[in-house]
C-alpha cells in the first residue's frame, strides 16, 4: 500500500469533504427548510454570502464551467475500467492505474487529460474566486432566518 496520496487522490477526497459539508448543512437544517424552490439554498446556507441581484453571469457561467468539467471528469475516469483495454496497442499507449493496482491503457490524448484533470480544475475554481471577488460589492450576508 503506497504511503504517499496522488494529486487526484488529494483531489477526490476534497470533493468528498465538500459533499460531506454540504449534505451536514442540509440534514442540519429544520426537516420543513430542507426542500425549497428557491435555487442555491445550501451554497447559501455554507457560504454565508448571497448575491443582492441578479448573480452576476460572468459567475454563473465560470460555476456552471467547473461543475460541468468536475462532473466530466468523474465520469471519464470512472468510464476507464468498462472500456480501455489492460494491454497496450498503437491506439492505446498511455498505462493508467486504478486504485486496486489494476492497469488500463488509455489514448494519448486522454492521458493528457487525466494529468490536467486537477490543475484545470484548480484554474477554473480559481476563476470563479476572482469573479466572485471582483463582483464582492453585490454580495451581502445571507439572513437565515429571511428564508
Amino acid at each position: 500500500m503506497p504511503s504517499t496520496l496522488s494529486l487526484n487522490e488529494i483531489g477526490g477526497a476534497l470533493f468528498a469533504l465538500a459533499l460531506l459539508i454540504a449534505l451536514v448543512v442540509w440534514l442540519l437544517q429544520p426537516p420543513d427548510r430542507r426542500l425549497s424552490s428557491e435555487p442555491g439554498r445550501v451554497g447559501k446556507l455554507v457560504s454565508g454570502w448571497t448575491w443582492k441581484g441578479q448573480t452576476p453571469m460572468s459567475f454563473v457561467v465560470l460555476r456552471t464551467l467547473f461543475w460541468m468539467y468536475v462532473v466530466g471528469v468523474l465520469l471519464t475516469i470512472g468510464s476507464i475500467a468498462s472500456r480501455a483495454p489492460r494491454d497496450p496497442d498503437a491506439e492505446h499507449p498511455v498505462p493508467f492505474t486504478t486504485r486496486n493496482g489494476q492497469v488500463y491503457y488509455v489514448e494519448r490524448w486522454l492521458g493528457r487529460a487525466i494529468d490536467l484533470a486537477i490543475p484545470v480544475g484548480g484554474i477554473l475554481l480559481a476563476g470563479v474566486a476572482t469573479t466572485g471577488w471582483l463582483n464582492r460589492r453585490q454580495l451581502k450576508r445571507y439572513d437565515r432566518e429571511a428564508g
